[in-house]
Parts: structure tokens; sequence; C-alpha cells
């Protein structure tokens, strides 16, 4: 779980998002050190790292790979059903680096899917395609948390 956008953020908030071995409410944790294991690391000179450089970050790793989106004008990047999911995979013409939290190489069902290399930034819910090699997969996003379901062979 991600450290929230706002609001007050807690030593052992940091603590147990990064798993830190340091105790959570130890006057020793080092912000400097939690800084470098960001989903986007903050590394720095003689800058002072406050607590508020943490906003919306993750200890987050997820594996990438290239989605096939709508990627229309209004902002909007699903597709409305698995057959425009499948037919866009022939010829992409909107692609982009999406993350998922599974272990395979491309997401499978249950896995959730982010827009970005943190949980803060769940793909919305409808059909995506990507390329695995010779087969293009279309899949559902649901629940509004990225949950992959549906997946199938074009």
């Amino acid at each position: 779980m991600a450290i929230p956008a706002s609001g007050a953020i807690s030593a052992s908030m940091l603590a147990t998002e990064f798993s830190s071995s340091q105790a959570p409410s130890g006057p020793n944790i080092s912000l400097g050190g939690l800084g470098t294991e960001l989903s986007t690391p903050i590394t720095f000179g003689n800058q002072v790292l406050m607590a508020a450089s943490f906003y919306g970050q993750s200890s987050f790793s997820g594996t990438s790979f290239t989605n096939i989106e709508a990627g229309n004008q209004s902002g909007e990047f699903a597709f409305e059903d698995s057959e425009q999911a499948c037919s866009a995979a022939e010829e992409p013409s909107f692609t982009a680096t999406r993350f998922h939290d599974g272990t395979a190489t491309y997401p499978v069902n249950g896995d959730k899917v982010y827009q970005t290399n943190s949980t803060s930034s769940p793909l919305e819910d409808g059909y995506y395609s990507f390329n695995a090699g010779r087969s293009n997969f279309s899949y559902e996003i649901i629940n509004g948390n990225g949950t992959v379901s549906e997946k199938a062979v074009c």
C-alpha cells in the first residue's frame, strides 16, 4: 500500500511501506536511506529530505510491459470490449508502458495493472491488449483497482 498522497506521514508508515529493519518508532530511522528505495528514488547531496517527499510513493516495483490502448483525445485508454482491443492489437496506434504486480512477463487473471510503477495509479476499468511474441491477448480491468480479468488469446 502506498504512502498517502496527503495528510500526516508517520515514521512507522514509512518503515512498514519500505520494510525498514529499523524500529518503526525508533529515533534513528533514516529518511535519506528510505528516499533511495522509493518508486521514484530521491537522491540528494546537501538537500534536506522532508517527509512530504514521500507523499504518494511506494516500495512497489512492478513488471513493465507494453500495453495496447485506445488513447483517445478525452484521456480514456480503455476499449469498450475485447473485440476492439483485439482489433487494435493487429495494428496498434497507441501503446504505453504499464506495470503489473504479477511474477510473469505479462499480466494474468488476478494481477493488478498500474499506469506507473506505483500502486497509487491503477489502470482504469475496460479492455486492453498486448502482444506476447506471436500471439495477441486481450484482457479486462475490473473493480476500479486495476485487477485483470478475462485474459484471452485474440
